[in-house]
């Protein structure tokens, strides 16, 4: 993951056409990889739904949830498949939309801000500090790793970022602008995280649930 950020510095155009092209962002490998990521964690959650479907009514609708959140990002983050309608037909990137302006929620008027925002609060909460103090679900810790590798992807893109704008040519950062070949990287970065959580811990949610509703009564 960090080597996209080494490569970028010294093959900025050969890296932005392949990862993240300025001409369409949205097909380039960056972007396939964040979707292939979310589908594979859809699939790994959706095997424990059915793995512990009978055990409770609330890990039903946890699971349930959790689909439907990832299925919702996985759409929106194909403009709800209008990428590839749009690439299939021959159109120009981002030629096509619902009902004349709609092609997804998270960039209609300050959704996009206030969604990476509430995001952001999420992540760092859960990756950022939780791992850090030594706390646990079930019977498993959280491992100090998340938090570590969670600052080291946060913190590089902003600082790559700076030592671009330092070294490359006005015309070059603002093609790395419109590429967003950073962010996407940081992105794909979250995305691998909370695929690797839900793998490790996604046993301990049901233990946890029963241990608390077994408590309760």
């Amino acid at each position: 993951m960090l080597g996209t950020y080494v490569l970028v510095f010294f093959k900025p155009i050969v890296c932005m056409n392949f990862l993240a092209p300025v001409e369409n962002r949205e097909l380039g490998f960056l972007e396939m990889v964040q979707v292939f990521v979310l589908v594979l964690t859809i699939y790994i959650t959706a095997s424990q739904f059915v793995k512990e479907r009978k055990k409770s009514l609330l890990l039903r609708g946890f699971w349930s949830s959790v689909i439907l959140v990832l299925g919702i990002v996985v759409l929106e983050e194909a403009d709800y498949g209008l990428h590839y309608y749009d690439f299939l037909l021959g159109h120009e990137p981002y030629h096509s939309n619902i009902n004349g302006s709609f092609r997804n929620i998270h960039n209609q008027g300050s959704n996009n801000q206030i969604f990476k925002m509430v995001i952001l609060v999420a992540q760092i909460i859960c990756f950022g500090l939780i791992p850090l103090f030594g706390f646990s679900l079930g019977e498993k810790a959280f491992n100090k790793k998340y938090a570590i590798y969670f600052w080291i992807i946060s913190l590089v893109t902003p600082i790559s970022s700076a030592i671009c704008n330092s070294n490359f040519s006005v015309e070059l950062i603002e093609n790395l602008k419109v590429s967003q070949v950073f962010a996407e990287t940081r992105e794909l970065g979250y995305y691998v995280l909370l695929f690797v959580f839900i793998s490790e811990f996604k046993g301990e949610f049901g233990r946890f649930t029963l241990k608390k509703a077994a408590n309760n009564e």
